[in-house]
């Protein structure tokens, strides 16, 4: 059986959603893991409090739901959503373990200024170990919510939210944001073209695995998943260069109905570029997107926009990745111009089968993808940036 946090915890962090007007939901890993999505959007719905997820925990609901407010933090949250975190007078973690990532540093919310906290995870050395939890709750996400969310029901509880109502209006200022990137006809191609052509054409049965690189926070932000469940993997944790090649080999076996869909960079190709052999072999349906800017491009970034100082030992000299991917067997695409973006992701899920596509993009301190820490220096000297 699930185990189910303590009834009277239950009762006082019902008490604090009730009496919150800005409260926020945030959904870490534990919230998919445990499909706890229709719990989450149950106490959501009751109380209208908007649902924001890290980007492990995306997709614990749709981000279609009129109260997402799609990823938060540090690694894919944009000014448009972690706003409502600035804001709140309570956040509510679900199976987050309150990571640098999904708080930035735990400024989203303020840990010297923090609101309201209730903490629900199966673990209790994860509740209050970055922030003092008011209520500490342990137990399964899952079955913890569903209490919680027929208490809320057989009470008739009503919720003082006043953001709930926020939510669309932010989100649709969000998509505007990005209209001009996503039919931007600039070379290197404007990752938001990229991600913007692969939502539209994705088969509905996917999986994306991604790892740190351009590729990785670009989606994470504006790649809207539109079905609950855990169909995006990420290995940022240990900031693991290389995961998403053998990552994907994992979710194709397990998952031999979906098309896999794998981001990666060049820096991290190098790690484990000999994954494409089992690809190759063994007919997997994963489509591999390279993204080329000849550089560790995370590496560069910090040094430029954190440290203000001149990179170095990060440039890489040009590789035919293609030739290398058609040396295993696999059939490989190359993007020349951004007309081709959408050309080149037709033919890749035109069939069943490994397909290596090489995007070329430019590098992090040239088109400043949405890292909070890094958008004062691009304000600065006047680089372009999506935040």
């Amino acid at each position: 059986d699930r185990p189910v946090a303590d009834l009277y915890k239950i009762d006082e962090a019902i008490e604090l959603l009730t009496g919150a007007e800005r409260p926020v939901i945030v959904c870490g890993q534990g919230a998919v893991v445990a499909e706890a999505g229709p719990e989450v959007r149950a106490v959501a719905e009751a109380l209208s409090i908007p649902v924001g997820t890290t980007m492990t925990g995306k997709g614990a609901i749709p981000e279609t739901h009129p109260l997402s407010i799609r990823v938060v933090g540090a690694r894919g949250g944009t000014s448009y959503s972690n706003r409502f975190l600035q804001e709140a007078d309570l956040v509510f973690f679900v199976g987050s373990n309150t990571d640098s990532a999904g708080t930035d540093g735990r400024k989203l919310p303020s840990a010297l200024d923090q609101p309201k906290i209730i903490q629900l995870d199966v673990s209790r050395q994860e509740t209050g170990n970055n922030y003092r939890a008011d209520v500490p709750l342990v137990g399964d996400a899952k079955a913890t919510l569903s209490a919680m969310a027929r208490r809320i029901k057989e009470r008739g509880c009503k919720g003082s939210a006043v953001n709930g109502g926020e939510v669309a209006g932010a989100m649709a200022a969000l998509d505007e944001s990005v209209h001009a990137a996503a039919s931007s006809d600039e070379f290197p191609v404007h990752p938001i073209r990229f991600v913007k052509a692969l939502e539209a054409r994705i088969p509905e049965k996917n999986m994306v695995m991604v790892e740190p690189s351009t590729g990785s926070i670009f989606s994470a932000a504006y790649l809207v998943q539109k079905h609950e469940g855990r169909m995006f993997l990420s290995g940022y944790s240990m900031g693991a260069l290389g995961y998403s090649l053998p990552a994907a080999v994992g979710a194709a076996v397990a998952r031999p109905d979906h098309t896999i869909v794998s981001l990666g960079g060049d820096g991290s190709f190098y790690f484990n570029c000999g994954e494409l052999e089992t690809y190759s072999r063994l007919g997997l349906d994963i489509k591999y997107v390279l993204f080329n800017n000849n550089v560790f491009g995370w590496i560069r970034g910090e040094i430029e926009h954190v440290y203000n100082a001149n990179p170095f030992a990060t440039d890489f000299r040009q590789i035919d990745y293609c030739k290398v991917a058609e040396g295993f067997g696999i059939r490989a695409f190359r993007v020349t111009e951004p007309g081709q973006v959408e050309q080149v992701l037709e033919k890749a899920f035109s069939y069943r089968g490994p397909a290596f596509i090489e995007m070329p993009v430019k590098s992090q301190d040239a088109l400043v993808p949405p890292i909070p820490r890094w958008i004062p220096n691009a304000k600065k000297k006047g680089l372009p940036y999506h935040y």
